[in-house]
Formats: structure tokens, sequence, C-alpha cells
């Protein structure tokens, strides 16, 4: 990416001239943070004038802080893990562009580091369910690699474990080569590893608490955490990187409490249940991923995905609405909710009725909503961030500045390589691989 056919921003005199970033602090260390970290690092190594021995020329400092004790706690690790290339022809605009860019570098990537051993890599075909003569047109959302409409096939092609019913109509939402899947928490695995390789500094159980600016006020010189032990630190940064997932608005909040602007996201009705059953039936190498769209007799919706190891992943399942909690780690399965879904799914799986199905890796997990409901990729001029006159730091040549990466919905981990590069892009000012002049603040003029 970022050749010159796939760029979207013309690169002026003033970023000819900037200077690279001293120190980057990415907030959050679920599958979006990391995917940043790991392509701002990737391209600090790969830039030759950052390697070199000239004098100056050293790398800056990448940081991720997470306040939970351990890195990708919660949906990352938990998703379903579904990927794809939705769109008929492909975009390089906005969201359509993103889902494209991600599901090319998600292919890459599995080439490049032997994704089928190293995080459970398959091909992909997804169905939908639906009761004969329903006029439910809904269907799976961005990552689920459709290239067109849905195609009418044979109950006959649905895989082993459904338990099929006569008065249901059978569609397949898209098949490879546009849709593949991996195991979310192996992917996060993998991803920690590399960064780690490439020198990216990680700090759990610490949570940020505000922005030092330089004397002149008009830019970030640090960012100040605490951890879970009181103590504080600061964090040499002049780019700082919301990646928070629903809690990104509060991060925000925290940091910048009289700002002009403010993060619009709610999480609190996006919370699902989710649970893990070995398959009596098993099932081949590639996962297909089935959605009950309108069969279930209350309406309830579901799906089943099933992964290479045997396991099938039940998800789309709705939750009794909580506040969302501090941390991650805070966010727990629902065990009445779970228990509905897995007595639902003994209807819809081929098990036994007369006995327990048995999970394991039950989880919730809230799916950071931006309203309006799309991903958030932008960097917030400066002047926007404080109450009081400043000068605007985004019209100067060196980098730096706040950045958003956000809002992902129930596709991060399908949009997450996507946004990281284009995170990476926007810090670095190199030209963005899509256009996502569309992505920025609603009501903020974009500042690419």
């Amino acid at each position: 990416m970022g050749t010159a056919e796939h760029s979207y921003h013309s690169t002026t005199e003033a970023e000819k001239a900037r200077k690279p970033p001293r120190g980057v602090a990415i907030i959050g260390g679920g599958v979006i943070g990391l995917s940043t970290a790991y392509f701002l690092a990737l391209s600090h190594r790969e830039d030759a004038r950052l390697t070199s021995s000239a004098p100056g020329n050293q790398r800056p400092q990448i940081t991720i802080i997470e306040s939970s004790d351990r890195l990708c706690p919660a949906a990352s690790s938990q998703a379903t893990g579904s990927l794809g290339s939705s769109q008929r022809k492909e975009s390089k605009t906005g969201r359509a562009g993103l889902v494209c860019l991600s599901y090319r570098l998600q292919v890459r990537l599995a080439e490049q580091y032997n994704g089928k051993d190293e995080y459970g890599w398959s091909d992909q075909t997804i169905y939908r369910l639906q009761k004969k003569g329903s006029s439910d047109s809904s269907s799976p959302g961005g990552g689920s690699g459709s290239k067109g409409p849905p195609v009418s096939v044979p109950l006959s092609d649905l895989p082993a474990w459904v338990r099929v019913r006569d008065d249901w109509d059978a569609y397949r939402v898209s098949s490879p080569p546009n849709a593949a899947h991996l195991d979310p928490r192996r992917f996060c695995e993998f991803l920690t590893k590399r960064v780690k390789e490439l020198g990216v500094r990680i700090e759990t159980s610490a949570t940020a608490t505000s922005i030092q600016l330089d004397p002149a006020g008009s830019a970030f010189s640090a960012l100040h955490v605490r951890t879970s032990s009181g103590l504080s630190q600061s964090i040499p940064a002049d780019s700082v990187v919301i990646a928070a997932g629903p809690w990104s608005d509060r991060v925000f909040a925290t940091l910048f409490p009289s700002a002009q602007v403010k993060l619009p996201m709610d999480s609190r009705g996006a919370a699902g249940n989710h649970a893990r059953i070995r398959s009596p039936s098993g099932h081949g190498e590639d996962s297909v991923q089935v959605y009950f769209t309108n069969v279930t007799p209350d309406g309830s919706r579901f799906d089943v995905t099933s992964f290479p190891n045997g396991d099938l992943y039940i998800g789309g399942w709705g939750a009794v609405a909580e506040e969302l909690p501090p941390l991650a780690t805070q966010v727990l399965p629902q065990p009445a909710e779970i228990e509905k879904m897995i007595t639902a799914t003994k209807h819809y799986v081929k098990v036994p009725k007369d006995k327990d199905l048995e999970y394991h890796d039950a989880g919730r997990c809230y799916r950071p909503t931006a309203v309006p409901n799309r991903p958030i990729i932008t960097r917030v001029p400066f002047d926007l961030l404080f109450d009081r006159p400043s000068v605007d730091a985004s019209v100067t040549a060196d980098p730096g500045g706040l950045y958003i990466n956000t809002g992902h919905s129930s596709d991060g981990v399908a949009l997450s390589l996507g946004s990281g590069k284009l995170a990476s892009e926007l810090i670095l000012g190199q030209p963005l691989s899509v256009d996502i002049s569309s992505l920025g603040l609603p009501g903020v003029a974009s500042y690419l």
C-alpha cells in the first residue's frame, strides 16, 4: 500500500519537511492499538532515513498504554474472527475502502507469516438462513466478504453440524477467495509478538491521566499515566493515539475536558454474549459461518462459526444492558443469557437434545460504536482540544497532536490492519492508502 496509485493525500512542501515524531503514545492495547503500533514500527524500520547513522536520526519510541493487566483483554481476543472484502467493486474511499485495504493486508500478512499455523487462518464460507417466504433481506456486516447479493443455495450445502429444517431458505453470502477466518486470540498474540520484536514499549495496568504541552503551549510533549499501584510516570510523546475501543470517549474526556468537540460514542446497548462449544459432528479445515436470522420462535438472532480446531463459536446474541465498567477485564459474561443462547443453539446444532451442551470461553464484548456508526480515523485539529486561544499545531511542519482510531463496532478484527496502517500514515505524514476524509469527527472539517 502507499504506492502512487493508492495515494489520496498530496504531500505539501511543509509535510516534506516534517521531522519524524519524537514519541508516539497509543492508548489502548486491543487489536486496533496493536495494529497501529505494528505499522508505525514497521515503517520506522523500513525508512532508510530513520535507520541511517546520521546524527539525530533516531527511531521514535512507540508506547502502548493499556489500563488492564494484559493486552487484548476484551473484544479483540474474543471476537468471531471473520474477515472479508465486502464490496462488489473494490473501493478506495471511506469505510468501503477501509474494508478492501484491510482484507488485502490480512491476506498478505497470512502469506508472509504462515497464518494457518500462526493464528488459525483459513478460508471461510458464510450462509444466511431465514424462514421460507420471509422478506427479511438483512445480511452480515462489512467483514462478510460479499461480492454481490446473497445467492440461494440448497439446504444440502450447509455444514453437517446444522440441524436443517424444511421451512428454511438458505443463502450463500460469501465464499473464498473473498472471505477468510482467523482465531482472534491467536492473532492478537501474534501481533503482540511482532510489535515487541519491532521495539514497541508496552505498559499495562496504566491509565492515561493528562497531556503535557511544550513550553510554547503549541504541541504535546508527554503523556502522564498512573499505574495500578498509584505511581505516576511521564511518557515522552508529541503524538497521542486514542484507540481504546468503547472506552475511547472516556479517555478523550479525561485528557481534554475543555475540548470544543466530543468523541461521539454510545456503546451502552452494544454488548453481546458468546461462547464456544465442541462440534459434535466435526467439520473440515475451512471455516463456515451460519447466520440464523429469523428462524427462531421468538425472533432471536445469532450466528455460529466453525473454527479449524473443532470448536463452534456462538455469537451475535444480545445482552442485558449494563454500564460499561472502568476496565475491560471487568466485562463478564451474563450466565442467564449464556444459558438461553445454549438452549436455543441445541435446536439448530446437531447434538442430542436430552444431553447438556458443554461450552467454554464464554464471554461478553462491548462493540465500540460511534455516532453515526462508522469508524473514526482522523487527526483532531490542535486548537479544538482546548477552550483557550492557542497556536494551531496542525499547520506547522512538525508532526504530533491527537489522532483517533476507534468506532469499528463489530468489525474491529476485520478492519484492524487497514485502520492501523492508515493511522500510521497520518502520524508520519505519508500519502494515505485510502481516502478517509469521510471518517473524521462529525461536524469537524477533516484535517489529514
